[in-house]
């Protein structure tokens, strides 16, 4: 009976053959462990467990069978008292069911141990919960790791931030780490680059070296230059993320479909790196949302080509923008002008009227003075 219901949920004959044969399952009834494995599977069922994972966690602890569910239930509240939410106590189980052997004492002296080596108490309670298994790792081997990160110049919650995202780093040998670190150096990234990358894209570290050579040449291969691409990723590390360049391709391309020549769209993107970020139905509305308040397409052109950080703004922002400076140009000189956009339009109106109310106003061009400059032809409207 027994064996006719582990066949009906997915289990091969010859693995439940070698369970049968597991001590203690072996000394148990039939009767016993259909009942037992039947009780255990609607629970686990009912607590999102699929087929598979409850057939890969019988696999690997088969007397998990024989183990009183109430055992269970309690293990989960103890894994409570220890920070862990039922759900996340359950994800445990799937990722190491020999956490249901494990006493509260054994995980608290690990978790005490992860605090001392440098891990803050988040970044504790991330990794265990995504690899649980951590809970039976040498403790030194996660410590030379932490400490090699350290010494490279990685501040303490930046490694616990990356080896709590990629545990798979607490395994890589530390001249497999030292290989790749040394990689981004020979492409032209400072240190503080590097650290700045990895702590934000913790993944890349995963990545072999030819991973990564290929999404920095694809940069190449548009046309963008290495010290371009370096302060790029710089800005937005996710640039580097696998796999990631045929969306910015996508992008690009866009932009030269909208009008810009490939050196327009490499000079645009060296301005405002976010760019590469926008979707391309917003960079195309962009350019239509600019063309309705009544200029042509070229003239939106060259406005988003000399000032591409217009691509970032709300629509009414330029529209509040170019109905201040209308007063005081042409939309001809605004485009001549690009850069006029840029001010803050709450700024200049104040000043404005500042300059209004006390009869000082005399060339439009004071408007746009940096404060220094305005302050020291105006001296009497000075506010200390």
């Amino acid at each position: 009976m027994f064996l006719e219901f582990m066949l009906s949920i997915g289990f091969l004959e010859e693995d439940v053959i070698q369970i049968m044969n597991t001590y203690p399952l072996n000394q148990t009834l039939d009767s016993t462990l259909l009942f037992n494995t039947k009780n255990l599977y609607h629970y686990l069922q009912r607590n999102s467990f699929s087929n598979k994972e409850f057939i890969s966690i019988i696999k690997i602890i088969p007397q998990i069978i024989i183990m009183s569910i109430e055992n269970i239930k309690l293990k989960i509240l103890d894994l409570g008292d220890l920070g862990f939410r039922k759900l996340e106590a359950f994800q445990m189980i799937k990722n190491d069911p020999y956490i249901l052997e494990y006493s509260n004492i054994k995980i608290k002296n690990r978790m005490k141990k992860l605090f001392e080596i440098g891990f803050d108490s988040i970044s504790i309670h991330d990794i265990i919960l995504t690899d649980t298994k951590i809970l039976s790792y040498d403790i030194n081997k996660v410590s030379k790791r932490f400490l090699y990160l350290e010494e490279y110049g990685y501040k303490k919650e930046n490694i616990s931030y990356i080896l709590a995202t990629c545990p798979e780093l607490i395994h890589r040998t530390i001249s497999s780490l030292e290989n790749q670190l040394r990689r981004f150096q020979e492409m032209g990234f400072l240190k503080n680059d590097i650290i700045h990358i990895t702590s934000d894209l913790p993944g890349v570290l995963l990545w072999n070296e030819e991973m990564v050579e290929t999404q920095f040449n694809d940069f190449l291969e548009y046309g963008f230059m290495e010290k371009e691409i370096i302060q790029i990723i710089r800005k937005i590390p996710i640039l580097l993320k696998e796999n990631y360049f045929q969306t910015v391709l996508d992008k690009l391309k866009n932009l030269e479909k909208i009008g810009f020549s490939r050196i327009d769209t490499i000079s645009m993107v060296n301005q405002n790196p976010y760019l590469l970020l926008y979707s391309t139905l917003s960079i195309s509305s962009k350019v239509e949302e600019i063309r309705n308040i009544s200029f042509s397409k070229d003239d939106v052109l060259h406005l988003l080509r000399e000032n591409p950080l217009l691509f970032g703004y709300d629509i009414h922002t330029i529209e509040d923008r170019l109905s201040f400076l209308v007063s005081f140009f042409s939309k001809e000189e605004i485009v001549k002008r690009p850069q006029l956009l840029r001010y803050n339009v709450t700024l200049l109106q104040n000043r404005f009227q500042l300059l209004k109310d006390y009869h000082s106003f005399q060339d439009r061009e004071d408007l746009f003075l940096m404060d220094s400059s305005f302050y020291q032809k105006y001296p009497n409207l000075r506010r200390d």
